[in-house]
């Protein structure tokens, strides 16, 4: 038997798979895409979460162990209060949900 026949189905499946290929492109995701792959899980829309503790040491403690909670749906921005001593040193961290 000759390799012809065999090295002629090689290179029809080759093609094949070459054609495939080019139908399946490379792309960017649209808004549409992202909230169909992630479906919004937000209690509100354009609901976003901010870190909120209430005098923490420092930002570490604070992010470490704050909960990162949805903010209710009249408030629009994250508020941080960092007071430090007359050396620069921290002393609490405060942070939380805020109207305009």
């Amino acid at each position: 038997m000759e390799p012809w026949p065999t090295v002629a189905h090689i290179l029809l499946m080759m093609s094949s798979i070459a054609d495939w290929l080019r139908m399946v492109q490379m792309r960017d995701f649209t808004i549409k895409d992202i909230i169909h792959l992630h479906p919004s899980t937000t209690p509100h829309p354009r609901g976003f979460k901010c870190f909120t503790c209430q005098d923490a040491a420092d930002n570490y403690e604070c992010n470490r162990w704050a909960p990162d909670v949805y903010c209710p749906k009249d408030t629009r921005y994250c508020y941080a209060v960092h007071m430090m001593d007359h050396l620069g040193d921290s002393v609490s961290v405060s942070k939380r949900c805020v109207t305009l």
